[in-house]
Order: structure tokens, then C-alpha cells, then sequence
């Protein structure tokens, strides 16, 4: 993955291999401000229009209702999330 300009945190953390911290990049390289900021631009699978790239996991709960209905606390749980 190709290294852009570090949030500020990340660039008083030393890296491997170096000593101190990281010297501040110059304007000509990456514009990104951190290495993970494209997980905040939209995005599209098909015709869904993303508005970031985070993705939560499928997840069982197995917080039904004996007769499989959705019940106040499997509403609650996803209301958490």
C-alpha cells in the first residue's frame, strides 16, 4: 500500500527500522491525510451508493422469540450497534 502524509499521531510514533519520529511529507506526495481515509469516501457496490466503506460483519444473536419473531431485545441489540 503506498505510504501518504501521517495523521499527527501516527507521525510521532517511531517506525520500524527508523529512529524518531517520522519527518512530515511533502506536498507532492499523496494528498490523503491518513492511511486509511479511503474507507471514508463514498463508495458503490452495483447500483448501492455507499456513503463510506465501512462494513459491519453479518452476526447471529439468537435473541428471537421461541416462535422466531423479533423480539424488544434483539431490537435493542441492533439499536446498539
Amino acid at each position: 500500500m503506498p505510504q501518504g502524509p501521517l495523521c499527527a499521531e501516527c507521525a510521532r510514533t517511531p517506525r520500524r527500522g527508523r529512529p524518531g519520529p517520522v519527518p512530515a511529507p511533502d506536498e507532492s506526495t499523496r494528498l490523503s491525510t491518513h492511511p486509511y481515509e479511503p474507507l471514508l469516501q463514498p463508495g458503490r457496490i452495483g447500483t448501492l451508493e455507499l456513503k463510506n466503506r465501512i462494513v459491519g460483519a453479518p452476526m447471529g444473536t439468537n435473541f428471537a422469540e421461541d416462535d422466531g419473531r423479533c423480539g424488544e431485545r434483539i431490537q435493542a441489540y441492533y439499536e446498539a450497534r
